[in-house]
């Protein structure tokens, strides 16, 4: 299948498909600077708390502010995933009246 500059061969394996990102969001998403800044400051945050040069109380735990208690993230976790399944379904929605009226008009023609 040949369409708009990008050529699909079947006769490849899934593998070969699978690892083809010319014409994916790939390129463009690792040409942007943001997502180098953020790559690079989960990156530092993450080994300094995993080597121990975290702030740390006079427990030796995590400092009070690095800490994150189950109860204080329930509600925003509900509300989030409420929205999120939310919105898929209503995508879902959308989708599926343009494939019925894509079809009639096939039938149509």
């Amino acid at each position: 299948v040949h369409h708009s500059g990008f050529t699909y061969d079947a006769n490849v394996g899934p593998f070969v498909a699978m690892f083809k990102c010319a014409h994916s969001v790939v390129p463009g998403t690792l040409a942007r600077k943001e997502f180098w800044f953020f790559q690079v400051l989960h990156i530092a945050v993450w080994c300094v708390f995993n080597y121990g040069n975290w702030p740390r109380g006079d427990d030796g735990e995590p400092a009070q502010y690095t800490r994150l208690d189950w109860n204080d993230v329930k509600v925003i976790t509900a509300l989030t995933t409420f929205f999120e399944v939310f919105y898929t379904n209503q995508c879902f929605g959308r989708y599926m009246h343009l494939y019925t009226i894509t079809r009639l008009l096939f039938v149509q023609a």
